[in-house]
Order: structure tokens, then C-alpha cells, then sequence
């Protein structure tokens, strides 16, 4: 085919012109003639699906996206600028997680999360020079919380989602479980290949009847029970689909704390349950209290599913003013058993004030004290020949007490949890709490952070409160550490314990039993100055510590606390079939 010069020459210009037009499209121009190259995206391109969210108010929801993937949303986000997202998190999670996989080589990507309430001020931040980033954040309370993605603005593709785990972590070994009482605790979750552990007071001869419920599509999940010595004693394992839950019934051998495991062997990651306990008693969590001078001390409350076995007895003590008026009420089934109450001197355990007898359901005392005292009060069994329950109601001029939110904490195997408060008062976590009784609080010092600190608030002009601390020893005993007794002074108490063992330690509040309230704060502050750990050296790939020998065993347990001073390796050796 022959062409002429002018259509020739015409040619050359429409592919010039072409060659020109697709330049220019790659070129950005920016203020003052500056040029720069930009040839990955053309101008009108976003970076992302989740644009415009740069900044806290164009922040893009999360919130119904739960454990969901970016990439399984709307494709990989872009790191070109600072980009924020929304979430609004459940009463249920007491822990949030929230992940962001992304290649540092890249660009380094950082991480940070806000409180909804103040979006200028990170709660929690994840910067490190290595792939990936990871928030796990112990939630003071549920709401709108933003996360803050930003970086080197290198367009850096990443992926991030959030997951929430439940109010009873961390709980995940027999020695950390926490405390449960037969009850329906919705919600639960486990996180990966965590387990859930869970312990129980249990007498010899109380049954338990124990059942999780789960969507066994979403992951199998078994159930396992062990006694206070971490034995193995029974458990339940479906594997059949159609099966929503596992469940056990047992009869307790032993006295003491039994843990309940809860934990997944496969399927999805991140899988609900609900937990049940059912207890029948063997006998009431106030024994022992069978005579006269082991008498549990109560106050004007209500207390619920008491027993009377045989011919056991149970007895009570409670401190009246001289005038004081109290009411005393056992309710029962006379067809279980016929109980009988009586009332006793403060200060003669054979002086009988007062009783109640009769053949029918329920007895009753009114009796107004003639001098002050620890007044006792006996309910015994008129045959000794059945097992009855009875519920228990005190009122002391015409008043009931519901304590506070911490109860029932009146001795150190009934302690209120708050390993996971740090540096928090009680006002802030359920409110004030009211002496009437003794009061038990569990803490956890952690090795590296020796230095406890106790702090107690009360108004000292209407009563005297005193503080001891305890270390547990075992299960089943305590070992005194210090108190302060101070009778005068501001109403204050400060106790500081300095360089003591790392384990687990109990707070008891006492004092005049005035129902007097009073706010509680503790932190174990850290005395951990090494220059480095006992891992060292592991910097590498090359000299990694060897952890194949100490399965299931926390750092330490092995050779100390680690300290993150640079990059840490560790290594272990996976059998085949795990």
C-alpha cells in the first residue's frame, strides 16, 4: 500500500499528538510549576474504597464489619494518608483487638486507637519497623472508639479488622481463671486458639451440672472439667454438627476450687458460646459454722439457697447496738424438714433469748438487744433426719442492706477479682463499696513490677476502716504481708509494699461494720531496671531462644519477665498431627 507525503506527514502528527496526551495524564502539577512524577495512578484515582476518611469525622464504620477483613469488605485499604475508621463496641467485650497486616517493605504503617470521647489523645498505639501492627486494650468501658491508620503515605496496601474479646480475660490457664457461681453467663468468646478457664468453690458431695452453648458451624468447641489439684475428671467432645452444645454433670470428691476449660480444636477463629452452671449443694458456702463460736458473721441482708444437712447446724453472728431492733426470717419447705431458730446472748452460749418453733414452713424472730454485742442466732434441724434448703432475711430496724456490688467477698476464697483493674478506684468500676462486712479483693503482682500500692478513701468521722494484705499460698491459705491500723489521721490509707515475690495477693477491707463506704485503688509498679533479659542473646533468626521443652509455660516460670530492649526470637518444635 503506497501513501502520499502530505497523508504520511498527517499520520506523524496524530501519533505525536497521541504520545503527547499520555504524558501529560501521568504528570501531576502542583503549586508553583512543581512536577512530579506520579505514573502507579492517574489523577482522578482514589487511593481507596474507604475515602474520604481522613480524619476522625470522616471516619469510615467499621462497626458491622465484626472480625471482618478489609479485603472482605471493600478490597485492601491504601496508606497514601492518615486514614481513620469507627467502631462502637459492645457492652459484652472487656478486651479489644484489632489488627493491621501489611508488607514493611513497602512503608511502614503505624496504628493507634482513640476513645470516641477525646479522638486527639491515643488510648493505645501499635509502632513498630516490622510487617504488621496489633492492638489488644483492656476496655474501661463500651462506646465509640476510632482507629488511626497512618505512616510513610507510600500508597501501601494493608488489611485491618477488629474483634472484641469477653469481660472474664485474661483467663487462659488453670492457675488465671476466674471466678464463676451458678449462673448463665452469655456471650463468652474464644479468641484463636485461646481457652477459657473458670473456677468454682465446690464442697464434697455438691453436683455440678455444666453446659456451653455454640453454633457449631462458626467452630468446635469442648468443655473439660479438673479438681483444685489439676486433675483431669471429666469433659464433653461432640464432633457432630447438628450439636449446639457440650455438657457434663459431676459429683464433687474433694473440697475446694474445681476449673471448668472451655477451648476450640477447630473451625473459625473467633467463635461465641454461652455458659450455664447449675449447682446442686451438698452443703452452703457459710459452713464451716456449726457451733456457737464458729458462727459466720452476716448483716441485714438477704441470703439465698443456705442448707441445713441432717443433723448439722448452722450458725450466725451479727453486731447490734444496745436498742437496736432485729427481725430474723428462715423460709423453708416444712415438707423437706422441720427447722427451728433461736436467739443468743452476745456474751453466754447458753443464755437462749428468744426462738421460733413450730410445725409449719418458715420461723421468725423480733427481737430488740439489751446490750451491744456479736449476737448469735441457731438454726438446726428439729429431727436431724433430712436435708433442707432455707433462705435467710436480716433487718435491723426495719432495714435491709444490699451491701455493694462486690459482694458476696466476706472471706479470701470468695475474693472480688480486680487483677485487670490497675490504677482504677472502685467508683469507677461498679461504684463505692460499703463496709458491712469484711471485705476480700484479689490482685495479681506481676513479676517485673514489685512495688504494690494500696490506696483507700473513706470519711473517717463516721467510722474506722482497716486494710490488710495477704499472699495466697496454694489454694487454700493465706500468708499476712502488712495492714495499716491507723485510728486517726485524714481519711486516707496508703500502704506500700516494696520489692515483694510476684503472685497472687488479697486485699482485706475491715473495720467497725458501720456500713460505711469507701473507694479502693492499687497498681504493682514496675522494678524490673535490667539492661536486657535472660534470652538474650536472641536478636536474630539465627540465635533464637529455645522454647520447645517449655510448652504452656509462661516466660517467667523459665527464666524471668523479658524485656522488649530489641528484636526478640524464640523458637519451638511443632510435632507433627498439632
Amino acid at each position: 500500500m503506497r501513501f502520499n507525503k502530505k497523508y504520511k506527514r498527517g499520520l506523524f502528527l496524530l501519533i505525536l499528538l497521541l504520545l503527547i496526551t499520555t504524558s501529560i495524564s501521568f504528570i501531576t502539577f502542583k503549586p508553583k510549576n512543581n512536577i512530579s512524577n506520579e505514573n502507579s495512578v492517574s489523577l482522578s484515582a482514589t487511593e481507596d474504597f474507604y475515602e474520604p476518611n481522613n480524619n476522625y469525622t470522616t471516619a469510615f464504620d467499621l462497626t458491622n464489619y465484626y472480625s471482618m477483613w478489609l479485603s472482605s469488605i471493600d478490597g485492601l485499604g491504601a496508606q497514601h494518608d492518615d486514614d481513620w475508621y469507627q467502631i462502637d463496641v459492645a457492652p459484652e467485650f472487656g478486651h479489644l483487638i484489632i489488627e493491621c497486616s501489611f508488607s514493611n517493605m513497602s512503608g511502614n504503617i503505624d496504628m493507634d486507637l482513640y476513645d470516641g470521647s477525646d479522638p486527639f489523645n491515643p488510648v493505645a498505639t501499635s509502632w513498630t519497623e516490622n510487617d504488621d501492627e496489633y492492638i489488644y486494650y483492656n476496655l474501661p468501658w463500651s462506646g465509640i472508639y476510632y482507629i488511626k491508620i497512618h505512616g510513610l503515605n507510600n500508597t501501601n496496601n494493608y488489611d485491618l479488622r477488629w474483634r472484641g474479646d469477653d469481660i472474664y480475660e485474661e483467663n487462659d490457664d488453670f492457675w488465671n481463671s476466674r471466678w464463676v457461681n451458678p449462673n448463665f453467663y452469655p456471650n463468652l468468646k474464644i479468641i484463636d486458639y485461646d481457652e477459657d478457664w473458670f473456677h468454682i468453690y465446690l464442697n464434697s458431695g455438691d453436683t455440678i451440672d455444666v453446659s456451653i452453648f455454640f453454633n457449631h458451624d462458626d467452630g468446635n468447641l469442648e468443655l473439660e472439667l479438673f479438681d483444685p489439684d489439676y486433675n483431669y475428671t471429666i469433659g464433653s467432645y461432640s464432633s457432630n454438627s447438628s450439636n449446639y452444645e457440650e455438657k457434663f454433670l459431676y459429683t464433687a470428691g474433694v473440697s475446694g476450687d474445681w476449673r471448668i476449660r472451655v477451648y476450640r480444636i477447630s473451625g473459625s477463629i473467633d467463635v461465641s458460646y454461652d455458659l450455664d452452671i447449675w449447682l446442686n449443694v451438698g452443703d452452703d458456702w457459710m459452713e464451716e459454722n456449726d457451733e456457737y463460736w464458729g458462727a459466720h458473721w452476716v448483716d441485714a441482708k438477704y441470703y439465698p439457697d443456705l442448707m441445713i444437712m441432717g443433723d448439722d447446724e448452722d450458725w450466725f453472728r451479727t453486731y447490734l447496738n444496745s436498742d437496736d431492733a432485729i427481725d430474723i426470717n428462715i423460709y423453708f419447705d416444712n415438707y423437706q424438714g422441720n427447722l427451728e431458730l433461736e436467739f443468743y446472748d452476745p456474751n453466754d452460749s447458753n443464755n437462749l433469748r428468744d426462738g421460733s418453733y413450730s410445725d409449719t414452713n418458715n420461723e421468725f424472730i423480733s427481737f430488740t438487744a439489751d446490750v451491744s454485742g456479736d449476737w448469735r442466732f441457731r438454726i438446726y434441724h428439729a429431727d436431724g433426719n433430712s436435708n433442707v434448703q432455707y433462705n435467710l432475711e436480716i433487718r435491723i430496724n426495719g432495714m435491709i442492706g444490699g451491701d455493694d456490688p462486690y459482694e458476696y467477698n466476706n472471706d479470701f476464697y470468695e475474693a472480688y477479682d480486680l487483677h485487670d483493674d490497675e490504677r482504677r478506684w472502685l467508683s469507677n468500676i461498679h461504684g463505692l463499696a460499703v463496709q458491712g462486712d469484711d471485705d476480700w479483693y484479689r490482685i495479681d503482682v506481676t513479676p517485673g513490677f514489685q512495688n504494690l500500692i494500696v490506696n483507700l478513701k473513706f470519711d473517717r468521722s463516721r467510722g474506722n476502716i482497716n486494710v490488710d494484705i495477704y499472699k495466697l499460698e496454694g489454694m487454700h491459705s493465706t500468708t499476712w504481708i502488712t495492714s495499716n491500723y491507723s485510728m486517726t489521721g485524714d481519711d486516707r490509707i496508703d500502704i506500700n509494699c516494696s520489692h515483694i515475690d510476684p503472685g497472687i495477693y488479697m486485699i482485706q477491707v475491715r473495720g467497725d461494720y458501720s456500713g460505711l463506704e469507701y473507694n479502693l485503688w492499687w497498681d504493682d509498679e514496675r522494678t524490673d531496671n535490667r539492661l536486657d533479659d535472660n534470652y538474650e542473646e536472641n536478636d536474630d533468626l539465627m540465635s533464637a531462644y529455645d522454647l520447645s521443652f517449655h510448652q504452656s509455660e509462661p516466660l517467667w516460670r523459665i527464666n524471668g519477665t523479658a524485656l522488649q530492649k530489641d528484636n526478640d526470637w524464640y523458637r519451638i518444635y511443632v510435632e507433627s498431627g498439632f
